[in-house]
């Protein structure tokens, strides 16, 4: 799915702000969410064992929802922004 999502969409490099269609709004903010829970699971680990797959999992998990934020601002016309453009 990420890479259907990602075929039509121009080559993007950067942190994308969240901005766009409410949708896409809500999938980065579950993107985020994934990212936070990534980390946890490897501070985790460091005490208790955590098969590799579990944050693996999780890390595509956020890919999922960047491409498919990134697919829905496209398919409503919507710009994206990068943190860069922004914060000089």
């Amino acid at each position: 799915m990420i890479d259907n999502y990602c075929k039509t969409l121009k080559l993007w490099n950067g942190f994308s702000m969240l901005c766009g269609a409410k949708s896409a709004v809500y999938t980065h903010i579950c993107r985020t969410v994934c990212r936070l829970c990534e980390r946890s699971i490897w501070k985790f680990a460091k005490d208790v064992y955590i098969p590799n797959y579990v944050a693996q999992y999780v890390n595509r998990l956020s890919d999922y929802f960047y491409a498919l934020g990134r697919r829905i601002n496209g398919d409503k016309g919507n710009d994206e922004v990068l943190v860069k453009d922004v914060i000089h």
